[in-house]
């Protein structure tokens, strides 16, 4: 766009220095034929009115088409506008959405931990249980051998000891 008005500005100015120049010139009158008719003007001023006109004419058109580019670029603003509110709005409602799902997931998650830990626990001493019970019977048994063992050796120390003592002494001295 500066290139475009540096230019125009040469052209303008270069213009005006040939009319100042030639300024006689333009003044001089000529016949100039209309087609219809004939009539002496000056052809000079004839001709810059003409290009003055012409180049208004020019400037207008492009003053009316920069006027339709910037109704066309306010429109499109107003339409990125509208469409970033209504993307703002979008995204609001996803990500409130996106948080009832995850409020929804955590509950869920959190219910099957206390449903499974509850589980767990139970299971956790139902199996306690059962090893005490193992373990008392396992001690009950033990017990009741140690008992059996016990009685058994008696047994077997007091026969060794009747055998020491021979058949003729039933008596045991006492020592004291």
């Amino acid at each position: 766009m500066r290139l475009k008005g540096v230019l125009i500005t040469f052209v303008v100015v270069v213009g005006l220095i040939f009319a100042a120049v030639n300024w006689q010139v333009l003044f001089a009158a000529t016949p100039v034929n209309l087609l219809v008719a004939t009539v002496e003007v000056p052809l000079g001023i004839s001709l810059l009115a003409f290009a003055v006109g012409l180049s208004l004419l020019f400037f207008l058109a492009a003053l009316w088409e920069r006027a339709g580019q910037l109704r066309q670029v306010t429109h499109q603003e107003r339409l990125i506008e509208e469409l970033r509110v209504r993307l703002d709005r979008q995204q609001s409602a996803e990500i409130a959405s996106l948080e009832g799902v995850l409020v929804d997931r955590t509950d869920l998650i959190r219910q099957q931990l206390e449903n499974d830990s509850g589980r767990v626990e139970a299971n956790l001493r139902e199996s306690l249980l059962e090893l005490e019970e193992r373990l008392n019977s396992r001690m009950e048994t033990l017990q009741e051998r140690v008992v059996m063992v016990r009685n058994e050796l008696a047994a077997d120390i007091g026969e060794l000891e009747g055998r020491l003592q021979g058949p003729d002494r039933d008596e045991v001295p006492e020592t004291g």
